[in-house]
């Protein structure tokens, strides 16, 4: 099933601000309309924002064999590496059907650092138990592979 729109500040890197900060964030993150197919970035491109997506469906791939790691729906967020260090996408990310994504990149991230520490402290809390998350789904699908 495909998950409903959501609004931005709904979604799960927004947890524990308050609606006012909440409100402003979102205010600076455009959105930005996906078509089906369409490739939002590429391996090896450097990492220029992570996204939220607010509408459809974004799969990250494998560019050579097409093969699909990981697919992410309205809510969640995706490609959070790139503002957390300056290396190049690991994949590429394409939308499986018309979607709405979000940018937030690092310049933005230092500037709340700078101006909002405390919506940057909470941003990162997310960020970090976002990936937590991840690495824990990967663990589990890693022993149950090994079997």
């Amino acid at each position: 099933a495909v998950a409903p729109p959501c609004a931005l500040v709904d979604c799960a890197l927004f947890d524990g601000l308050a609606p006012a900060a909440a409100r402003a964030l979102a205010a600076r993150m455009p959105a930005r309309a996906l078509a089906a197919g369409e490739r939002l970035f590429a391996r090896g491109d450097p990492g220029d924002a992570l996204y939220v997506i607010t509408a459809g469906s974004v799969s990250v791939r494998d560019p050579a064999t097409g093969q699909r790691y990981v697919s992410f729906s309205a809510g969640m967020c995706f490609g959070e590496t790139a503002v957390l260090d300056p290396q190049g996408r690991t994949a590429d990310a394409v939308a499986d059907e018309a979607s709405v994504v979000h940018p937030l990149g690092p310049e933005l991230l230092s500037q709340l650092e700078r101006d909002a520490p405390q919506v940057a402290a909470q941003l990162h809390r997310n960020l970090a138990r976002h990936l937590s998350r991840r690495l824990r789904e990967a663990a589990a699908a890693w022993t149950l592979a090994a079997g």
